[in-house]
């Protein structure tokens, strides 16, 4: 893998990976927005070419870009996968347009293989509809169900092959918008005990650094599999996670698990099945839980000092 596109580059995931692949001594073509907020953030190299493309002329990329003959299209770009957007329809309905757009034109520039992220969501909103369980907020990771599937639709006999790769929890440095670690250690580190559901369904997350290292080798791989689970491979009782979180932060805080009602909210083992991804690519985390939340806290408590 020489050359690879990423999309959303600015963006949380982007950056990580834009470094990672960059380590891994790819050259890669970064498509972001003009003023996105993470553009200082991405690194400086001459391995690096940063091309802005507004979300009407994704289509207009082809031109933008002057070589052809990408190994990898990574596409990140997704507006609205935290907070209250992720219930807004028509952002996630413009989301599913634009990944198809980004398609197209990966098809056109001669891309070799289009990664699309997919998220662990998906399969629980679909559960959750099938036993008559509704929420707006099954709106993000519906919308994600129905790209995916247009996706192979489009795809379907093209040279360029799709893959989806499905994240679980996912956490880490850079991480701002409000998700499940982030609202437990910043509770904890303002002396404030977190509140949750009996929290008994199954669950698994994975460190940034981890993560971008698979869509590396998912990238890397002549794997004939078109669909993955970036994962630890080691899923949980949520509960369990919540406790060791609270255990590392602040141990002397009581951890509010059970203080809200169940939302009906169900997840499955099997999801969280990592086999494929380590059997073709060679996949294995680096990156413990404890490890992981201990570096993430460090991270958030330097910005509340920085607050202050």
């Amino acid at each position: 893998m020489k050359k690879v596109i990423v999309t959303g580059a600015a963006g949380f995931v982007g950056r990580w990976l834009v470094s990672r692949l960059l380590e891994h001594n790819v050259h890669v073509t970064a498509v972001v927005l003009e003023g996105s907020p993470g553009l200082a953030l991405l690194p400086k190299s001459n391995q690096l070419t940063v091309v802005f493309c507004k979300p009407e002329d994704v289509l207009k990329l082809p031109e933008m870009i002057p070589c052809h003959g990408y190994d990898v299209f990574y596409n990140l770009a997704w507006v609205g996968a935290g907070g209250p957007k992720r219930a807004d329809y028509t952002i996630q309905l413009n989301n599913v347009k634009l990944c198809l757009d980004y398609y197209t034109s990966a098809q056109k520039l001669g891309c070799k293989k289009f990664v699309a992220i997919g998220t662990i969501g998906q399969y629980m909103a679909q559960l959750s509809m099938e036993r008559n369980i509704v929420s707006e907020n099954f709106i993000y990771a519906l919308s994600k169900s129905f790209c995916e599937s247009l996706l192979r639709v489009q795809g379907n006999g093209a040279e360029c092959k799709i893959i989806w790769a499905t994240l679980t929890g996912l956490y880490g440095l850079g991480d701002t918008p409000p998700n499940l670690v982030n609202y437990t250690i910043k509770s904890l580190l303002d002396g404030v005990s977190p509140t949750y559901g009996p929290a008994l369904q199954p669950f698994d997350f994975i460190h940034i650094s981890d993560c971008v290292e698979a869509l590396y080798l998912i990238g890397l791989s002549k794997t004939q599999e078109n669909s993955f689970l970036i994962g630890s491979g080691h899923p949980r009782i949520l509960k369990d996670f919540l406790a060791e979180i609270g255990a590392i932060v602040a141990p002397e805080i009581t951890m509010g698990i059970g203080v809200r009602p169940d939302d009906g909210t169900v997840y499955k083992i099997e999801w969280f099945d990592t086999l494929t991804l380590h059997k073709e690519t060679g996949f294995v985390p680096k990156i413990s839980f404890a490890e992981g939340i201990r570096q993430t806290a460090d991270w958030l408590r330097s910005l509340k000092k920085e607050e202050h």
